[in-house]
């Protein structure tokens, strides 16, 4: 059942350009393979094989990217949420100075974050809108159900206007996509707000899936919306890479489920959500997206 593998070897070989040695390597990789499976071992160690060219032709390499901070940049956030603020505090009918604004929205983000942190799913628009409930509290600021109404709908829309795609997002994906190498976004965000950035960064002929955490009805880095990923693109995680600007989201949740993992440095602000908990060191740290090619 081996002859024809082995008769056409060389052929393959020189026509993937690869060498003895990465044949060897696949050919122990397939045979540890065999022996766990026969011995009832469900979890093969962890090889990392993604610079072998003949590997890559016998599985399709499969990359799974964050949205905000991996493929769109926070840089404009916090010029964009600050007038927001102002704006809603002044249709509450007060007025307050600037540094209290901000230290108040700080304190509000974190106390929200931290409670936050230990579900499993939320919706986003719930977050801003605690925090912006906290924010106005400790501001000692009275306000309506159409205040929040609107701030609910502004942000959303106003958030959706300042991310923006980064400069070598979409030429990596192209360069990736030439690879034949399947991608598909894994956000923590919420359904109405993927598919318009997705428009927005033109990014939707690059990519092969995209699920929200609303849709999966899970966030990073519960393990459902991860396993959700690799079950509709058919791959294992083990031949597969996630890329992620969060080392609490991103890094701590793909990595024990097998993924190799990569942190990318230039989100243009810290991840949302964050606790400052230690988490585990990513496989690769990239400082932009045009890195990644090094890398496959």
């Amino acid at each position: 059942m081996f002859g024809w593998p082995l008769l056409s070897m060389p052929v393959l070989m020189h026509l993937a350009r690869v060498t003895p040695l990465d044949v060897f390597f696949v050919f122990i990789s397939f045979v540890i393979k065999i022996k766990l499976s026969f011995f009832s071992i469900t979890q093969p160690p962890k090889v990392d094989l993604l610079n072998l060219s003949f590997f890559n032709l016998l599985i399709k390499l499969t990359i799974f990217f964050d949205l905000g901070g991996t493929l769109f940049s926070y840089k404009n956030v916090t010029r964009t949420t600050f007038p927001i603020l102002v704006e809603a505090i002044g249709r509450a009918g007060a007025t307050r100075e600037n540094n209290q604004i901000k230290l108040a929205y700080k304190e509000a983000s974190i106390e929200i974050a931290k409670y936050y942190s230990t579900k499993k799913y939320y919706l986003h628009k719930n977050f801003f809108d605690e925090v912006f409930e906290s924010f106005l509290k400790r501001l000692a600021i009275n306000f309506g159900p159409d205040l929040l109404s609107w701030y609910t709908d502004h942000h959303r829309r106003e958030l959706i206007k300042c991310l923006e795609v980064k400069k070598d997002c979409l030429s990596t994906l192209q360069t990736l996509k030439e690879k034949d190498i399947y991608l598909s976004i894994v956000s923590n965000i919420d359904e109405d707000m993927l598919n318009p950035l997705i428009d927005k960064g033109q990014l939707k002929p690059l990519i092969d899936d995209a699920i929200s955490s609303e849709r999966a009805e899970s966030c990073k880095p519960d393990r459902m919306i991860f396993e959700l990923a690799l079950k509709r693109a058919g791959i294992n995680a083990r031949d597969s890479l996630f890329v992620g600007d969060s080392p609490e989201h991103d890094i701590a949740g793909a990595a024990p489920l097998g993924f190799t993992t990569v942190l990318i440095l230039d989100g243009g602000l810290e991840p949302p959500l964050q606790t400052g908990k230690e988490t585990l060191t990513a496989d690769h740290t990239i400082a932009s997206l045009e890195e990644l090619n090094s890398i496959v």
